[in-house]
């Protein structure tokens, strides 16, 4: 018995009810469902002094009358005697709608329409990141990460290759660099690694130990849609960084591409954000000047630059930099590779730069 599968069972506990034995054994020795345990229990209590208010300690005079419907007339007594502050009962409520959020979500692994599994994935010491994997749409089936982990460059490329029985397959490829590598880090090395191959169930947590790489730690529940975020919880991006979210790229009043959920974001003046997309090639960003680059115009969710005569807006869906200006570099035949064989979809990550100049940097990869 785990986590998911007992909290189904704690409403039941709360309701005097019993429970199967496997069930109790994991609420007894769980400390993370025992403290879910306290707070229905709290939650219950509240409501029960709350309803005691109502009593008052004289006996009223009976008096007969046309019987309502019990849940109109109690939701009309409530409206002209709740006695508890608003504040505390507007709290209460949302404790309840958050209690209920939860116990919805671990459930949802018994619905049919669940086609949709929210990796979280942490390697080493940096903050975990967010994967939404779709087992019908190919377009999400597919992410990565490429960036420093404990001192050295680190990426991976995590595949949906089946699923079965409420499990899915996972195919992983994983590669290290040196933090500072003689020849510049080339993310797609990463498809030239063996591909070792998983199966995960949601609500567990998968562990993958490779020697002389970072850990590699996977969590996940079950969706019935790819979420509207991934990877981005804070409004601000923060001093020095720059964040690129769900891009849109406008050409003039035309879309010219676009990308529904992934996030990149950098801080160091060594990297760059890449995006590309289908037909239009890819665009390294970069809050450090490019050879070669257009300074382009920063302002909140946009990014707006001049190019052959054409007017170009990337809109966002959160603030990129607190920066002013920052450098966009078109390369028309750029190709995602190890994250995309055939190019049909749209993709973002980072890219290493290397310093051409003093103050001027330049990619990595081969101009084109």
């Amino acid at each position: 018995m785990n986590c998911v599968d007992a909290a189904e069972y704690i409403s039941t506990i709360c309701d005097g009810e019993t429970i199967p034995s496997s069930a109790a054994e994991h609420l007894g020795i769980c400390s993370e469902c025992q403290i879910t345990l306290q707070e229905y229990l709290r939650i219950g209590v509240e409501l029960r002094r709350v309803a005691s208010l109502e009593f008052s300690d004289t006996v009223p005079e009976l008096v007969w009358a046309k019987r309502q419907n019990q849940l109109i007339a109690l939701w009309k007594k409530g409206l002209k005697t709740m006695r508890i502050p608003r504040l505390a009962f507007v709290v209460l409520i949302a404790s309840i709608v958050a209690l209920a959020s939860s116990l919805v979500v671990v459930r949802m692994h018994a619905r049919s329409n669940q086609t949709v599994v929210l990796l979280s994935m942490k390697a080493g010491s940096i903050k975990p990141l967010d994967c939404a994997l779709s087992i019908v749409n190919q377009k999400f089936q597919q992410c990565g990460f490429l960036g420093h982990v404990q001192g050295n460059v680190f990426g991976y490329d995590i595949h949906l290759l089946s699923h079965s029985n409420g499990r899915v397959e996972l195919g992983i490829r994983m590669r290290q660099w040196p933090a500072k590598p003689e020849i510049p880090v080339n993310s797609n090395e990463i498809d030239t690694q063996p591909e070792q191959h998983y199966w995960f169930k949601p609500g567990h947590t998968l562990k993958i130990v490779n020697p002389g790489l970072p850990n590699l730690t996977l969590t996940g529940i079950w969706m019935d849609h790819v979420p509207t975020y991934v990877g981005t919880h804070e409004m601000d991006p923060g001093p020095e960084a720059l964040r690129i979210f769900s891009p849109i790229l406008l050409r003039g009043n035309q879309v010219a591409g676009e990308m529904i959920g992934g996030m990149a974001k950098i801080k160091k003046p060594d990297y760059s954000i890449i995006i590309y997309y289908p037909k239009e090639g890819g665009y390294l960003i970069a809050n450090s000047r490019i050879e070669g680059a257009i300074e382009a115009n920063a302002s909140q969710n946009r990014i707006s630059f001049e190019e052959n005569g054409q007017h170009f807006v990337f809109v966002t869906g959160a603030p990129i930099t607190r920066a002013q200006h920052v450098w966009v570099l078109h390369r028309p035949n750029f190709h995602p590779g190890a994250f995309d064989h055939n190019g049909a979809y749209p993709f973002i990550s980072l890219e290493a730069l290397r310093e051409a100049k003093p103050g001027i940097w330049a990619p990595t990869k081969p101009m084109k």
